[in-house]
């Protein structure tokens, strides 16, 4: 933290519009949320967006990274409303840049899907969990290798929709999915 916060300082006396402010914003913001220090993350991972905003346009996948790294620190802190608004804009950028098979977009559903989730907005939560488990059998079928795969091997949305499916009575339907 010390290291970032030192960085932190460093280019925030730059001139210009520095897009490694955004990157420093933002690695300090995901260094206090792994502290659980989430209110102060908050504010950082709000600047490291609008920094990024400001220097890339607002439909950018760095934006939409950023924008989704503040929505799972406003789900952490319990603001699940705000935080489906922000993954349901997320969501719209990443399917306009990145298009319906690409991990970050299944990543993002599966966020989306836990903040309905938690909103008791079950039905809801399972089609977004069933899109994220759509895209990531896409992309099995494509055989994605490299980052992307890592991508979908870390963030899988079958247990989720598996353990929704039996939330949902579809017990059997839950099963079928988990042995996929």
């Amino acid at each position: 933290e010390p290291l970032l916060r030192r960085a932190l300082e460093i280019h925030l006396k730059s001139p210009g519009d520095n897009l490694d402010l955004g990157f420093c914003y933002s690695a300090l913001a995901l260094n206090l949320g792994g502290q659980k220090r989430h209110a102060e993350a908050e504010s950082l991972h709000r600047l490291a967006s609008t920094t990024w905003a400001k220097g890339l346009g607002i439909e950018h996948p760095e934006v939409a990274t950023s924008n989704n790294n503040l929505a799972l620190n406003l789900h952490r802190q319990g603001k699940y409303a705000e935080a489906e608004e922000l993954y349901r804009r997320v969501l719209a950028i990443r399917l306009k840049t990145l298009g319906n098979d690409h991990p970050a977009t299944a990543t993002t559903y599966n966020d989306l899907a836990w903040s309905l989730d938690f909103q008791g907005k079950f039905d809801d939560a399972l089609l977004m969990w069933r899109k994220a488990v759509e895209i990531e059998a896409r992309a099995r079928l494509k055989e994605v290798k490299g980052l992307e795969s890592g991508v979908l091997a870390n963030a899988s949305p079958l247990p989720s929709l598996a353990i929704a499916l039996a939330r949902a009575g579809e017990s059997h339907q839950a099963w079928t999915n988990w042995e996929q």
